[in-house]
């Protein structure tokens, strides 16, 4: 999910001379997988029983002031951060930057189905709220949570978490689960150049039978965007929604952390500017994390640029990881996006995994050629922002 595992990616360019920078190959201690225990409300969900008498389970007490409002009015889930292939890492970062992972209540009252878990990274000396980079988006969400970051200085300590991937899921696959609706809402965020992208991805059937994903939309809104209101599809993404829940529909299981994706979609990251329209080749790699073969195929979908090319399906044997790259040309200024979400020939989600490359595009000036600095000059576009939409291509 970090950066590509198998090879440098190439840029090419359209009618003029632009030199391309691409991330550091990362290693797969470079991708972090963020679990915690309990749900979002800690102790289940109000319903009514065969009696008609309205069940409300006994909440603990909040335990976190979000937003320093000088009162509890939240829980604090804690997390436990792990490298992928190696062991547990501290919640911060060598620069500061605290991942932490808020539990807000229904406004109506705990339990009643809007409470969510609000995903959020703390930078230092930033706001005790941090920066909300992810939500749960549904009333049953399952929810996974996987960090990037490089470890050159200490192989216990994250130099900078660089990337937030984190994947909401309307219903679950396991035995007694509320029933996945095929409905998955993920949160793409570079933590370094400040941007998130949301994207909706659907389910249906396959040609020949089984599953298939498509992104159905996705943008690219600065950090600080209320996720909410962010337009997906047509509609708001939104919060959970209060249920109304029977002894014939029992609530689901509390526990709404689903198991990490397995699978490791991997992107290289672009350091440098491009340009309108530039021709990019977008590099990455996938890797099999689970211990049977699978299939895999891609939707891709372009913020701001169009995919001019498919990858074809790619079959994993566990543990297994191959390279794959695709074409995409550069259509507009701002900060851009291209996705990319894998996914197995099972249906199962929880076998699916989605990244993102955020593209920062400055229009040439006459005459001059621009030569990207890349992550350092990133934050000083932020003029040229606006919410953008795009086109999506999968096989």
């Amino acid at each position: 999910m970090c950066g590509a595992f198998g090879s440098w990616g190439s840029r090419l360019a359209l009618g003029s001379l632009i030199v391309g920078v691409l991330a550091p190959i990362a290693a797969r201690g470079d991708n972090i997988e963020v679990n915690w225990t309990g749900g979002c409300p800690p102790n289940g969900y109000a319903y009514t029983d065969a009696m008609g008498k309205h069940v409300v389970p006994k909440q603990p007490p909040f335990d976190f002031d979000l937003g320093n409002t000088g009162k509890n009015n939240s829980w604090l889930s804690p997390v436990t951060l792990t490298k992928v292939g190696d062991g547990k890492i501290p919640a911060t970062d060598a620069q500061g930057n605290k991942i932490f992972l808020p539990c807000i209540p229904d406004p109506k009252g705990p339990g009643l189905g809007s409470d969510f878990f609000s995903p959020r990274i703390m930078t230092k000396g930033g706001p005790a709220a941090g920066v909300e980079i992810g939500q749960c988006v549904y009333e049953c969400g399952r929810n996974s949570w996987m960090l990037c970051s490089t470890f050159n200085k200490d192989p216990k300590v994250a130099d900078q978490f660089t990337k937030s991937i984190w994947e909401s899921r309307d219903g679950g696959k396991q035995k007694n689960d509320w029933p996945f609706s095929g409905k998955i809402t993920s949160f793409v965020t570079d933590l370094t150049k400040k941007e998130i992208v949301p994207v909706r991805t659907t389910s249906g059937p396959a040609p020949g039978g089984g599953t298939s994903y498509s992104i159905q939309d996705a943008k690219v809104v600065p950090e600080g965007t209320t996720l909410s209101n962010v337009i997906l599809a047509g509609s708001p993404i939104g919060l959970p929604q209060s249920m109304t829940l029977t002894s014939d529909s029992p609530p689901p299981p509390i526990v709404q952390l689903d198991s990490p994706d397995l699978c490791i979609n991997a992107l290289n990251d672009l350091t440098s500017n491009t340009q309108p329209g530039e021709m990019l080749t977008i590099t990455g790699s996938l890797t099999n994390e689970g211990d049977t073969s699978h299939t895999y195929n891609f939707s891709l979908f372009g913020v701001g640029v169009s995919i001019e090319s498919s990858v074809g399906p790619i079959t994993l044997s566990p543990g297994e990881t191959e390279s794959y790259a695709f074409l995409a040309k550069v259509n507009s200024s701002g900060f851009d996006a291209v996705v990319s979400y894998a996914f197995d020939e099972t249906g199962d989600p929880r076998d699916n995994c989605v990244n993102a490359v955020v593209i920062t595009s400055v229009p040439e000036p006459a005459g001059i050629l621009m030569l990207g600095i890349g992550l350092t000059c990133a934050a000083g576009y932020h003029w040229l922002r606006k919410v953008r939409s795009g086109s999506s291509s999968w096989p």
